[in-house]
C-alpha cells in the first residue's frame, strides 16, 4: 500500500479571480501564478509577498520562468500573444508598484488563443486554438522555429516536451496523444496513441466514452504521465509504446499532475472541469465530493519497462 503523507499549510494568497496556471521559479524561491483577471504575479516564499509581473488583455493560460534569452517569465494568453517580461529589477514597494517590464511580444497568427504551452531549456512549444502546434527557439524567438496543423482532430488541450528536448507529446479532448519530434529526420517516428477512454455497453463493436487528456508530465527517466476527464492517471513508456500502470477511477475528472525531482513522488490533483456543465458541479456539491490534491509514491511503477508487444490500445 501507499504511504501515508500528512501535509499542513504554510502560507496562502487570495487572488481577484480564478488562477488558471502556477509554476515554480526555477530557484525554488517563488511561484508564478497567471489567471482570469489577466495579470501575473510572482509570490516570494520568503516573505510571504505577491506582487504583480505580467499583463494581458485576456485571461493567462500558462506562465513560466526561462533562463533563455535572459532570465524573465514568459506568459501565454487567450488575447492570441505570448511576452516575456523582466523580473530582475528589485520589488517596489507596495506604496508605489512599479508597471510591469515588457521585454518581446509574439503575436500569434490569426490571433490565435493559447490553449496548451511549455518550455523547456531553449525550446519553447505553443499549442493554439486552431489546432496549430508552434515550435520556438527561444535562442531567436521573433520567428518560429517550426509551426504545423496538429494531426488531432479535436481540440488540443495539453503539452509537454520532453527530457531532451527533441520532442513533445499533446493531448487532445478526443481521448488521445500524439509524439511529436522536432527534428525532421525524426518525424517518421512520430505516432498517436488512444487512452483515457472508458468502455461501454452497447451492440456496436468498440464503443466507449472518449475524455479529455487534460495533462501531460514526463519521469526523470523519460517515461510519462496523462491525467484525464474519466478521473485516472496513466504511466506510459513511448519508447517501448506501453502502458506501465492504469489507476482506478476516481470520482472526479484529473485535472493535473507533475513528478517530483527524482520521480519517486508523483502528484496529481482531482477536480471538476466542466467537462459535463453546471449541473455535473451542483450534483458533485451535493455529495459533498471536493477538489483534492494526492501524492503517490511511484516505487518503479513509471520506470521504463522491457518492449512488449503493442497492446489494442495503440
Amino acid at each position: 500500500g501507499q504511504p501515508t503523507v500528512h501535509s499542513n499549510p504554510i502560507a496562502m494568497q487570495q487572488l481577484q479571480a480564478p488562477p488558471l496556471c502556477c509554476n515554480w521559479k526555477s530557484d525554488g524561491t517563488a511561484i508564478l501564478i497567471g489567471g482570469c483577471d489577466n495579470t501575473g504575479y510572482i509570490w516570494t516564499l520568503n516573505n510571504n509577498q505577491i506582487r504583480p509581473i505580467a499583463k494581458h488583455d485576456a485571461p493567462i493560460k500558462r506562465i513560466f520562468w526561462s533562463d533563455m534569452p535572459r532570465p524573465c517569465v514568459i506568459t501565454g494568453s487567450y488575447d492570441g500573444t505570448i511576452k516575456f517580461w523582466d523580473v530582475s529589477a528589485p520589488p517596489p514597494s507596495p506604496s508605489s508598484p512599479a508597471a510591469p517590464q515588457l521585454l518581446h511580444t509574439i503575436r500569434l497568427p490569426g490571433n490565435s488563443k493559447v490553449y496548451a504551452m511549455d518550455v523547456r531549456g531553449a525550446v519553447m512549444v505553443v499549442c493554439t486554438s486552431d489546432r496549430k502546434i508552434i515550435i520556438y527557439d527561444l535562442n531567436n524567438p521573433a520567428q518560429p522555429f517550426k509551426e504545423k496543423v496538429s494531426q488531432l482532430k479535436s481540440q488540443l488541450r495539453s503539452v509537454s516536451i520532453f527530457r531532451d528536448c527533441k520532442g513533445c507529446c499533446i493531448g487532445a479532448n478526443e481521448g488521445r496523444v500524439s509524439v511529436e519530434y522536432i527534428s525532421e529526420a525524426d518525424t517518421k517516428k512520430n505516432f498517436a496513441f488512444k487512452c483515457h477512454r472508458v468502455n461501454t455497453q452497447g451492440t456496436m463493436p468498440n464503443n466507449c466514452e472518449v475524455y479529455p487528456v487534460n495533462d501531460i508530465a514526463f519521469h526523470p527517466s523519460g517515461t510519462l504521465a496523462t491525467v484525464g476527464s474519466d478521473g485516472s492517471f496513466c504511466f506510459w513508456d513511448k519508447d517501448s509504446k506501453s502502458r506501465l500502470k492504469m489507476s482506478a477511477r476516481s470520482s472526479m475528472p484529473v485535472s493535473s499532475c507533475a513528478f517530483n525531482a527524482d520521480g519517486t513522488l508523483f502528484a496529481y490533483s482531482a477536480s471538476y472541469d466542466w467537462h459535463r456543465g453546471h449541473a455535473m458541479a451542483q450534483t458533485l456539491k451535493q455529495q459533498g465530493i471536493r477538489p483534492k490534491l494526492m501524492i503517490r509514491a511511484t516505487r518503479g511503477e513509471a520506470s521504463p519497462k522491457a518492449p512488449t508487444p503493442a497492446p489494442t490500445y495503440w
